[in-house]
C-alpha cells in the first residue's frame, strides 16, 4: 500500500482526549515521589487518564504524594520493570498480561477465549476476583491499586478466518510469554510464529505473520490494519492491565492518602475502562468504512476449541475451582 494509505490507519484513537484536567503540583516541603513505569505511549489516553489520577492524588494530599508515570515503555519491558520494582528503583508499574502472567499467572484465565461474552460478565468477574488478585499480589511484595480490561481481542488476518482449520494456512503469531493463545494454536495444531508485540508490524511487512491478535483500538495504534484486512467476529479474550506498587513504597503512605490513592485510581480506571469499550466500537466501524472485510465465524468449532482449551490448561495455568467459579459466575449474570 502506498504511505498515504498507510499514514492514514495511524491510530486517532491514540491521540482522542477525554475531557481530562491535568493539574500542576502543588509545592511541599518533602513529597513522596512514586516512580509509576508504564508501556503506554506518551499520546495514549491510557497515560494521559494515569496522569491525570496522578494530578488528583497530589492535589487532594496537599502535594504530600506525587506519582511520576513514565510512561512509553522507558523503563523496558513487565519482566525488566518487576525486576526494577525488586530492586527499589521503581516504585510500581502499569503491567500487561506478561507481567500478570509472572506476578499472578492464574488471573490469565480471564484471557482464555469463550469464558466471557459481554461486559455485564466482565464487571461481575472483575468484582469478585479483586480480593483474590490483592492477596497473590501481596505474595510477591505488591499492592494493587486498579486493574481493568481494554476490551476484547479479535484476529486480524490477510485471508478470512472462519474455522479453527482457517489458521492453519494464516501464519498466526504469538506473544511468547502468553500460555494462552500458545494453548490455543498447540491445541488446534497449528504452528504459530513466537514474536514481542512490537516485532508484528515489520513481520507483517514482510509476510512473516499474516494473521494477529488485538482490541481493535489496539490493532489501529499497531497500523496492523494496512496488511490485516480482515478482522473475524469472535471474541477471544480480554486484554488486560493493573497498577502495582510495592509493600515497601506503599508503606511510606498515612492511611488517609492510602484511600486517596486508591480512590483517584479506582475512578479514573473506571473511566478508561468506558471509554476504551466504547471506542473500540468505534473502531470497528472505522475500520469497516475503511474496507476492512468482517468476516463471521462458524461459532461451533470454535466453541469446541475454546472449551476444550479451558478445560485443559486449568491445573496449569490456572486453579481448576477458579474456572469453576469463573463459569458460575457467567451463568448467573447472563
Amino acid at each position: 500500500m502506498s504511505g498515504a494509505v498507510a499514514r492514514s490507519f495511524v491510530s486517532p484513537w491514540l491521540l482522542v482526549a477525554l475531557p481530562l484536567t491535568l493539574a500542576g503540583g502543588v509545592s511541599a516541603d518533602e513529597p513522596l515521589r512514586l516512580l509509576i513505569a508504564s508501556p503506554w505511549p506518551e499520546a495514549s489516553v491510557s497515560t494521559r487518564v494515569a496522569r491525570s489520577a496522578a494530578g488528583e492524588i497530589d492535589r487532594a494530599t496537599g502535594g504530600r504524594v506525587s506519582l511520576r508515570v513514565l510512561a512509553a515503555g522507558q523503563r523496558g519491558d513487565d519482566e525488566a520493570v518487576l525486576a526494577d520494582i525488586a530492586a527499589g528503583k521503581l516504585d510500581g508499574a502499569v503491567l500487561t498480561s506478561a507481567g500478570l502472567a509472572k506476578v499472578a499467572r492464574e488471573f490469565l484465565i480471564l484471557e482464555v477465549p469463550g469464558l466471557l461474552s459481554d461486559y455485564r460478565q466482565v464487571d461481575s468477574v472483575l468484582e469478585k476476583l479483586e480480593k483474590r488478585l490483592g492477596e497473590a499480589l501481596a505474595k510477591k511484595g505488591l499492592v494493587l491499586l486498579d486493574w481493568g480490561d481494554a476490551g476484547f481481542e479479535f484476529f486480524f488476518s490477510t485471508s478470512a478466518i472462519r474455522t479453527p482449520s482457517d489458521l492453519k494456512a494464516g501464519k498466526p503469531w504469538v506473544d511468547p510469554t502468553d500460555p494462552v493463545l500458545a494453548g490455543l494454536f498447540e491445541r488446534a495444531s497449528i504452528a504459530a510464529t513466537p514474536l514481542p508485540t512490537r516485532d508484528v508490524l515489520a513481520n507483517l511487512r514482510t509476510h512473516v505473520v499474516q494473521t494477529a491478535h488485538a482490541t481493535p483500538l489496539q490493532a489501529i495504534g499497531f497500523q496492523w490494519p494496512v496488511h490485516l484486512r480482515n478482522l473475524t467476529n469472535l471474541k477471544l479474550g480480554l486484554s488486560l492491565s493493573l497498577t502495582v506498587v510495592s509493600q515497601a513504597s506503599w508503606a511510606k503512605l498515612t492511611d488517609d492518602d492510602k484511600r486517596v490513592v486508591r480512590a483517584a485510581q479506582g475512578r479514573w480506571r473506571l473511566r478508561l475502562s468506558g471509554f476504551l469499550r466504547t471506542q473500540n466500537t468505534n473502531a470497528i466501524k472505522v475500520l469497516k468504512g475503511r474496507g476492512v472485510e468482517i468476516i463471521q465465524a462458524e461459532e461451533a468449532a470454535w466453541t469446541a476449541l475454546f472449551t476444550r482449551l479451558q478445560d485443559e490448561l486449568a491445573g496449569d495455568v490456572y486453579p481448576k475451582d477458579l474456572l469453576a467459579d469463573i463459569r458460575r459466575w457467567a451463568r448467573e449474570t447472563k
